[in-house]
């Protein structure tokens, strides 16, 4: 993004919510958003049985929370990002070409 990165970085109203670039051979990114929602692990699975392409996918679930979300959807965003986590160390091998990165408002 060479030719607006100082623009970028002068104008953005808010941060960079990752730390790490996408590798140089990623061919898609797939974005999900999540509000309360524990069982998100199925959408992973879905994913993992896909055709894999010839480039590198690259998995964003951004897990949000309104600012008066209740007690019952917090808990539900906090048991989605720990069954990401774990289906995460159980999958490791499966998405040789992913990386999942969740930004989370935690409370």
């Amino acid at each position: 993004m060479g030719f607006a990165t100082k623009w970028l970085s002068e104008k953005a109203l808010f941060p960079e919510l990752f730390k790490e670039k996408p590798k140089d051979n990623t061919g898609i990114i797939v974005v999900i958003p999540a509000y309360d929602e524990p069982d998100i692990t199925f959408v992973l699975d879905s994913l993992s049985s896909c055709k894999k392409p010839g480039c590198m996918v690259e998995v964003i679930i951004i897990v949000n929370l309104r600012k008066n979300a209740g007690r019952q959807s917090i808990l539900n965003n906090r048991k989605c990002v720990e069954n990401i986590e774990d289906w995460k160390r159980r999958n490791a091998s499966c998405f040789s070409g992913f990386s999942i990165m969740i930004p989370v408002h935690r409370q």
